[in-house]
């Protein structure tokens, strides 16, 4: 369970405290920048027009929810799929947009949900220290 706590944590401090970053020419830090929103989405182009570490942090909670699946009820297992999706889509965007950048046609687009993602996480661990409580 204190792994799991830690997993949580750490994402949701790199969902929080984001680091900024462009690769036009070769890696250049550009700074940090502090996500409140739950929700942050830009399809196609945006004023923001820098990378985010906000991968980072989709992987580590890729890490959570792996981790936390197994000790989760059967009956759990549809919401730990869709958790499991939420996450995966979060990367698969922030994987085009660096696609988009090393090919210079970056615009913006990004899906910042891990303060979200955070939200879910806590929900789960409270399912499973009711589990682990009933045992």
């Amino acid at each position: 369970m204190k792994k799991e706590i830690l997993l949580l944590v750490l994402g949701a401090l790199a969902s929080i405290f984001l680091v900024k970053f462009n690769f036009h020419n070769g890696f250049e830090y550009v700074g940090i920048k502090i996500q409140s929103s739950l929700i942050d989405y830009a399809g196609t182009s945006s004023v923001d027009t820098f990378l985010t570490s906000q991968i980072v942090a989709y992987f580590i909670f890729l890490i959570f929810i792996l981790s936390i699946k197994k000790q989760l009820a059967d009956n759990k297992q549809l919401a730990t799929t869709v958790f499991l999706l939420i996450v995966l889509i979060g990367i698969f965007n922030e994987s085009f947009a660096f696609y988009e950048s090393f090919n210079g046609t970056f615009k913006g687009r990004h899906l910042r949900i891990g303060n979200l993602i955070t939200i879910l996480g806590v929900v789960f661990l409270i399912k499973v220290k009711r589990i682990h409580a009933i045992k």
